[in-house]
């Protein structure tokens, strides 16, 4: 019965991996997102085939918004972006390669140039035909699990600062990022002064940063600017201040309490030393 389960189950396996379909990666990733000063980049294609039958035609790419469709869009049509289609002859012998586009390609700039406060997603789209054994009834293939750019323009909505912890020579800045920070940067100057430094780069979901050497006693404007995976940068916050102060050890508040340094020599020790002798004595 066992030997029998088997026979039944790797046929099974070997069904599940059969198919004909595209993969491919965006620059190695399955996610990119580029921006505004990215227009020039160039963004790799690297792809895979996989046929179950006889390949039919070239293998075709295209950049679309939304669900890639069943087969590639007409060349003319100014909502996609529709690349040198790969010659069947190459792909059916090699199953693999790399393309490379521009940021300026993408479909939302054929009408206009490249550039501006815009967000948009493209998914990579691809399609081939391909016949069981003969090319005489063709089906379509296409992307499986189409990777996506994002041209991402619009900068993060600005982070607000909860507060500010005043601590030895340092500052401890408490904030709320917006959702699609990445990011936030603080800078600091001293109060009224001209120029802003930045200070201390975090992630944006940590919420909390400390900047250390400053100057005890000088009070410090404080803002920050929340910056997104595409490397947008907000505005600044509104204005939160800030003074280091220095922070009294244990022994200057003792000494501030009228305590001294040596042993037992602080009022309230003395007095109980007899009692301690005491229970010394009992335990003995």
């Amino acid at each position: 019965m066992r030997a029998l389960a088997l026979v039944l189950f790797v046929p099974q396996l070997c069904l599940a991996q059969v198919g004909s379909f595209v993969t491919a990666k965006l620059s190695s990733s399955d996610s990119v997102v580029r921006s505004t000063g990215d227009c020039e980049d160039l963004v790799q294609v690297t792809w895979n085939t996989q046929v179950s039958g006889v390949p039919c035609s070239d293998l075709t790419f295209w950049l679309a918004e939304g669900e890639c469709a069943e087969t590639p869009p007409a060349q003319s049509d100014a909502s996609f972006t529709r690349f040198t289609p790969v010659p069947l002859s190459t792909w059916s012998a090699q199953n693999q390669g790399t393309f490379t586009f521009r940021v300026k390609e993408l479909p939302l700039f054929k009408s206009e140039s490249c550039g501006g406060a815009k967000e948009k997603t493209y998914r990579l789209c691809a399609h081939f035909q391909y016949g069981s054994f003969t090319c005489d009834s063709k089906s379509n293939a296409k992307m499986s699990s189409p990777p996506t750019i994002t041209y991402d323009g619009v900068a993060p909505e600005v982070p607000t600062i909860d507060g500010v912890d005043e601590q030895d020579s340092a500052l401890t800045i408490a904030f709320s990022a917006p959702s699609d920070a990445t990011l936030v940067r603080i800078e600091l100057r001293e109060h009224l002064t001209a120029d802003f430094v930045e200070k201390a780069a975090v992630a944006a979901s940590l919420g909390r940063v400390k900047v250390t050497q400053l100057s005890n006693g000088t009070t410090y404007d404080v803002q920050a600017r929340a910056e997104d995976a595409a490397g947008n940068v907000s505005e600044p916050s509104e204005l939160a201040v800030g003074t280091p102060r220095r922070t009294e050890g244990f022994f200057t508040r003792y000494r501030r309490a009228s305590g001294t340094v040596g042993c037992f020599s602080a009022p309230g020790l003395s007095a109980g030393l007899p009692f301690v002798l005491l229970l010394f004595r009992r335990r003995r």
